[in-house]
């Protein structure tokens, strides 16, 4: 007994030498990358906090944010991230497993034969134990090793919370884009009907003699590609509602209808500075928790260069009978330790070092690029605001005047004031000033989810069953 309290009083004395792991120090969040105080697309002297809120309920469509609660809670690509939280997770609780000791069940029975013929006695004997295996990790390689799966699994969290707000943005940019798949569709078959009456007016003067067979072919052509472009968009049509159910989860039927008009644009929200955003966004963190996995692989590599001390011991019994094994009245404790020292592996442990350095300089490079892309992205979408703003303006007029022109020549061509060639081009010019007013209010809507996202706003509802 003796023999086991001075087992783990030096158990416990090694394990509190070798329990602290290298603390290394954290880069600045903007890496190398030179961050202004304010984004440049802000008008200088412009103040702007971020508020933090639900952007998707921003643009009051309850229809969008119950669509966004679904596909966070089906979709596919989000339920493989969550499953690649719990694998890392997992991978932490095996890398911290190896700071503990190994314990295992040791059991034996041997027998002997007295005597030479098959009459002999036989004796039995019997032994139970228990085997105890465990490094002492008196450099804090183990534990760098633990704490670096540990940042691997706060990096896969932070993918996962990055795929949740990329999904909610998909899916908002998606159903703005299936009701303008719908609005141009209609579009499409009302320039049907439009260029079907022209070309009867055609017809009409035609039989007369007012009209020649040029016109008449002129206006039976206009109409066909009327009807082709019908087609195309209808086509756009039902693959913008598959793109949708597929986020969804769902089947691609091609069944979900749009709506009619998309929701008013709400205002712009404060962009706050720079370094709060790179505070915000789960794809920053995600990339400086590698960045800092890294640093600790570098740290584990170097104190696998040092010596190793490794503690073996068992306890147990053994007896005749088995009740007498596992009688432990007299206990058998032992305890060896084995010190290690790494000579000669043809290179292999400073090449681990110089690997694992390497890794970690993908690791800060990976970060300064994210850093960079993620203030581009913030910068074009603030930029795009006021300049998109201002084309909306601009080609809502061109559409009014292209509207009114289309209905003033067609009352001169029905009274023989102007030719067909006019009526034609007026026509065709309506349909393209309406269709870029309907994408152009498209981009509009799309750029202000890309700028809450690059903004890394938050998303509601919680998806049930999600690692946050």
């Amino acid at each position: 007994m003796q023999k086991l309290s001075t087992l783990a009083a030096t158990g416990a004395a090694v394990l509190a030498l070798a329990a602290c792991a290298p603390s290394l120090q954290e880069p600045p969040r903007t890496a190398d990358v030179a961050v202004p105080s304010q984004f440049q697309a802000i008008e200088a002297g412009e103040a702007e906090g971020f508020a933090d809120t639900n952007w998707v309920e921003s643009f009051g469509s309850p229809t969008l944010t119950a669509l966004v609660g679904e596909a966070l809670a089906h979709n596919r690509d989000l339920g493989a991230a969550s499953a690649r939280v719990a694998q890392a997770r997992a991978q932490a609780r095996i890398a911290g497993a190896d700071l503990w000791p190994q314990i295992g069940l040791e059991a034996e029975t041997t027998q002997s034969r007295n005597g030479l013929r098959n009459g002999g006695d036989s004796d039995a004997n019997y032994r139970v134990g228990l085997g105890v295996t465990w490094e002492a990790d008196l450099w804090g390689r183990l534990a760098s090793e633990q704490r670096g799966a540990a940042l691997t699994a706060e990096a896969a969290a932070q993918d996962y919370a990055a795929a949740r707000l990329s999904l909610a943005g998909q899916v908002a940019q998606s159903w703005f884009s299936l009701i303008v798949a719908q609005q141009q569709f209609d579009l499409a078959m009302r320039t049907v009907e439009t260029f079907a009456r022209s070309e009867q007016i055609v017809r009409e003067r035609h039989q007369a003699g007012l009209a020649s067979d040029l016109d008449l072919s002129l206006a039976i052509s206009n109409r066909q590609s009327a009807e082709a472009l019908a087609r195309q968009r209808e086509q756009q049509l039902r693959e913008t509602r598959r793109s949708l159910e597929v986020l969804l989860g769902r089947y691609p039927a091609a069944e979900l209808a749009g709506g009619d008009v998309l929701p008013s644009l709400p205002a712009r929200p404060g962009a706050g500075v720079p370094a709060e955003a790179l505070a915000r966004r789960p794809d920053l963190q995600a990339q400086f928790s590698r960045l800092m996995a890294g640093r600790y692989g570098v740290a584990a590599a170097q104190r696998a260069l040092l010596p190793r001390l490794t503690l073996t011991g068992s306890i147990g019994d053994s007896g005749s009978s088995l009740a007498d094994a596992l009688d432990f009245k007299q206990v058998l404790a032992s305890i060896i330790g084995n010190l290690t020292q790494p000579l000669f592996q043809g290179g292999r442990l400073r090449a681990n070092v110089d690997l694992a350095r390497a890794q970690e300089d993908e690791a800060v490079q990976t970060y300064a690029h994210t850093v960079l892309t993620a203030m581009r992205e913030v910068e074009d979408a603030l930029g795009a605001e006021s300049l998109l703003g201002a084309r909306e303006v601009a080609l809502a007029e061109a559409s009014r005047q292209a509207a009114n022109a289309e209905r003033l020549a067609e009352l001169q061509y029905t009274n023989g004031l102007t030719d067909l060639l006019t009526l034609l081009d007026s026509q065709r010019r309506n349909l393209e000033a309406q269709s870029q007013l309907l994408d152009v209010r498209l981009t509009r809507m799309a750029n202000r989810v890309r700028l809450h996202v690059a903004l890394g706003g938050s998303v509601q509802p919680v998806a049930t069953g999600g690692q946050e």
